[in-house]
């Protein structure tokens, strides 16, 4: 009688759009950062599997597969190929779709702001060499208060 081999499950794919989407991004926010994003995306991505008992993510791949600009927020739409072990021992392998938004106008007054990388305060001029409030250095790239808004499984 031979014995059944479990099959680990294959990574699933991402449709994206990157290229065509990063354009028009960076030229709508000259500081943003593709890969201060991914970072945030995975970081964001191994907390939510963590919390749902996963352990051993590994992030395949990550793409853009959308973007939008209105008047009060921008949105940036994320696929992510994700692989992670489950509570009852076996390999899951899923897609999450995640958006990643910046506030634009909150109230009727202006809320795309830049942050410190270091304290999180909101930097009021973007000409600044240094933080008001920790006194870190900023650099030129310091990025915008992007947050994710959404994820669901697909």
């Amino acid at each position: 009688m031979m014995k059944e081999i479990e099959e680990t499950p294959a990574p699933k794919s991402v449709s994206g759009a990157t290229r065509i989407y990063l354009n028009q991004i960076e030229r709508d926010f000259p500081e943003f950062s593709e890969s201060e994003a991914e970072r945030e995306i995975r970081g964001y991505i191994e907390e939510y599997v963590s919390d749902k008992n996963g352990r051993n993510t590994h992030i395949n791949q990550i793409a853009i597969s959308g973007y939008r600009k209105a008047e009060t927020y921008a949105t940036i739409q994320y696929q992510c190929s994700v692989g992670f072990d489950t509570s009852n021992q076996s390999r899951c392998e899923t897609r999450y779709c995640l958006e990643y938004t910046l506030k634009l106008v909150e109230e009727g007054v202006a809320s795309a702001v830049m942050k410190c990388p270091n304290c999180g305060a909101a930097l009021e001029a973007t000409d600044v060499s240094k933080c008001p409030y920790c006194d870190v250095k900023i650099i030129r790239d310091t990025i915008l208060n992007w947050d994710v808004t959404s994820i669901k499984e697909r």
